[in-house]
This record gives C-alpha cells, structure tokens and sequence, in this order.
C-alpha cells in the first residue's frame, strides 16, 4: 500500500498527498489532516521530496507523473 499519493496540476507543479497515519504522522509538529497537499512548484523540489520519503521506507503512487 503506498503511504503518499502524487498528482500533477497540468502546470509544472506537483502535489503529493498523505494517504497512511504514517505518512500523516512523519512530520514533527501537530497532527497533519488527511486532506493536506504539499504542493511544489518545481520538479525538482518534488523528486527530492519523494526520494527522502524512500529513503525512509515510504511508497508512493503516482511517480510517473515526475518520470521516476
């Protein structure tokens, strides 16, 4: 089962959404909603983003969208 969800806005920016407890609860902080996007403008900010959270054991659904 994958922990985020990526998508594409059609205009260069990528969004990638929580979908597990585990993914909502990675950062530090308050309790991040279900619902949360982060949005990146850049490609390349994304990829950095998704290759931290491998690193970290988390999947992904969706990484076609940054040619991964």
């Amino acid at each position: 089962m994958e922990d985020y969800q990526i998508k594409s806005d059609g205009r260069g920016s990528f969004g990638v959404s929580a979908l597990t407890e585990r993914a909502q609860n990675r950062a530090a902080g308050p309790p991040v909603t279900s619902n949360l996007t982060l949005w990146f403008r850049a490609r390349a900010d994304a990829i950095q983003f998704v290759k931290a959270g491998e690193a970290e054991g988390f999947a992904f659904a969706g990484k076609e969208f940054l040619s991964l």
